[in-house]
């Protein structure tokens, strides 16, 4: 059976993009600039055959669901929402100037991705959002096994790109922003690795 087809896409620009705090698990708009360009992601999926996909799948949360909205529109695909796919919960963290919180708190920054366990204050590990993020995608595949465009998160596209990479996470292996996006060919069907980035 051939491996299904995945192709990964980050929500558009939002005000706490623009403005750099960490909105984790809040909802927020997008911009003006991220409302024009999910229409270039959509026109850009469909150039690259998008719709012999199953489905879209997406983030409950609104900056990814007006992000897969139009995508799923354009290629005639039913849009499916899963909150499993939030970007990962920050906790007391949520809200904060990246610039400050990075100042106040370097070490605990710098292990926000290199420490599996490390949870901020009131929020979850990199370990525990990998976790629930692999289990939904693979949930969907299931159902859906020719393949998905899923329409979520930095950080959910960091956990993805880990399990079906074993990569390093590094920044060059994430989409920016719409109409940037990642295609891949890969098995989720065993349960996501015990370990955030090893």
């Amino acid at each position: 059976m051939p491996m299904p087809r995945l192709i990964l896409c980050r929500h558009a620009e939002t005000i706490s993009n623009r403005d750099g705090w960490l909105a984790g698990q809040w909802n927020v708009p997008l911009t003006d600039t991220g409302l024009a360009r999910v229409h270039l992601l959509a026109e850009a999926l469909a150039a690259a055959g998008a719709n012999r996909l199953n489905a879209v799948l997406c983030s409950d949360l609104a900056r990814a669901v007006c992000t897969a909205n139009p995508v799923a529109q354009r290629l005639g695909l039913p849009l499916f929402e899963d909150k499993r796919l939030r970007e990962r919960d920050y906790g007391e963290w949520t809200g904060m100037d990246r610039e400050i919180l990075q100042a106040r708190h370097p070490r605990e920054w710098n292990y926000r991705h290199s420490d599996p366990d490390f949870a901020p204050p009131g929020g979850e590990s990199l370990l525990q959002h990998r976790m629930r993020v692999v289990e939904a995608v693979r949930d969907h595949l299931a159902r859906h096994p020719a393949g998905l465009i899923v329409v979520s998160h930095w950080g959910t596209v960091w956990c993805l790109l880990q399990e079906l990479r074993n990569s390093s996470g590094e920044e060059s292996l994430r989409p920016k922003s719409p109409p940037e996006f990642i295609e891949l060919m890969g098995d989720l069907k065993q349960p996501a690795s015990s370990h955030g980035s090893q």
